[in-house]
């Protein structure tokens, strides 16, 4: 009846500050014990998207079908969970570290407490990579005006690269592959290339591998519902496991790094992100040989004349995050633990992907937590929520 594996909700690859991201319309936006939700949920209905989840996350927790779901009118639970959705979880922004962050983490506390359970936090300080303090990063294009740009790839390399500009599609072996085939020079070249298929990470590390001296990376509009300007974000970290690439294989907090050294999988050239209208700005100045067939643009690769200087200015801060926790103790094996969690974190308001799994996370505390109090459900085994922050790092 129970598993000693944890259930995440809310997980996504790339995100913009409207989170309208490629996790929540073409991967998933809230993985559910690596369950999927079907693009129609993702599309415009944020609603659709809690209500899968909430009941995909009763059913994996207590083997048991909910059937009472497929009488409820589908318009009442539309009504009941889109309150949930769209409340203060996404009124403000709430990037890792920062006081929206905080301000949302004591609201999930305070839930946890009305609904009775042990709660307790866990604060840490953690070294981060963020955009300039002061200024922009930037690039200019042919002689032309710097462009500043208010998105960027956390653990990027920094300083300034100049180089010819290169089309390579979605940045994966294969279309580097092709660019070998037909003898293009790649070294020292500025990658421009779309977001999609592959992490932006992988994107980096592929053309790290063809001696880029930088990536520019975009959302192209046959891919991604965006506006021509919304800054992107995301990290390029490739590095073993999890956690914090600075410190790795070991814990990161307060202070302590061991060893000293950071991840071979940070990336050692520069990589940033720019919106669709500053892309298209440049593919349409591009000269050079021809795009491939089948790669979905008709234009040039890009030639000697495309010259491109990029300026990555990112600077390590320190932050400090904190973890909320909450939980049911069990009845028979109080020492053993079902662990529900879901970040809290994003780099905007979070409206499709933190503050879904914030929500649902909040709604399984409340609706488990009356179960115990008033239908007399025992769980053997202790039950532990969890919030947790800076996951967009």
């Amino acid at each position: 009846m129970y598993t000693s594996r944890p259930i995440i909700i809310g997980s996504s690859v790339f995100h913009n500050v409207q989170e309208e991201e490629e996790g929540s319309f073409y991967s998933t936006s809230v993985c559910l014990y690596r369950r999927q939700c079907p693009p129609y949920f993702t599309v415009g209905k944020p609603s659709l998207i809690v209500s899968y989840h909430l009941v995909s996350a009763l059913r994996f927790i207590f083997r048991k079908s909910f059937t009472v779901f497929l009488f409820v009118p589908f318009f009442s639970i539309y009504l009941i969970l889109i309150s949930c959705y769209s409340s203060e979880f996404s009124s403000t922004s709430h990037r890792a570290g920062s006081q929206g962050d905080e301000v949302l983490g004591n609201k999930v506390l305070t839930k946890f407490h009305e609904y009775g359970m042990k709660t307790w936090t866990d604060e840490h300080f953690v070294k981060v990579q963020d955009r300039p303090a002061s200024g922009f990063n930037s690039f200019v294009f042919k002689n032309g005006i710097a462009q500043k740009l208010e998105g960027f790839l956390s653990y990027s390399a920094t300083g300034t690269a100049t180089g010819v500009v290169l089309y390579a599609y979605y940045g994966q072996e294969n279309d580097f592959k092709i660019l070998q085939d037909k003898s293009i020079n790649m070294n020292g070249r500025v990658m421009l290339i779309r977001a999609g298929r592959i992490s932006l990470a992988e994107k980096v590390a592929n053309a790290a591998k063809m001696n880029a001296s930088a990536v520019l990376i975009y959302p192209d509009p046959s891919s991604y519902l965006k506006e021509g300007n919304t800054p992107l974000f995301g990290h390029v970290s490739v590095h073993m496991g999890s956690g914090d690439p600075y410190t790795p294989g070991f814990p990161s907090f307060n202070h302590t790094q061991f060893p000293p050294v950071q991840s071979s999988g940070l990336p050692k050239i520069l990589a940033q992100t720019i919106p669709t209208s500053m892309a298209d700005g440049i593919l349409k100045e591009l000269g050079g040989d021809n795009v491939p067939n089948g790669w979905g643009l008709f234009g040039k690769l890009g030639g000697e004349g495309d010259i491109i200087k990029v300026d990555v200015g990112n600077v390590l801060t320190e932050k400090k995050i904190s973890n909320v926790f909450g939980i049911i103790k069990g009845f028979v094996d109080p020492d053993r633990y079902v662990v529900i969690g879901a970040q809290r974190d994003a780099w905007g308001p979070g409206f499709a992907a933190s503050t879904v799994g914030t929500s649902v996370l909040v709604e399984l505390a409340r609706s488990i937590s009356d179960m115990v109090k008033n239908d007399g459900f025992k769980p053997r085994r202790s039950i532990v929520f969890v919030s947790w922050t800076a996951g967009e790092y």
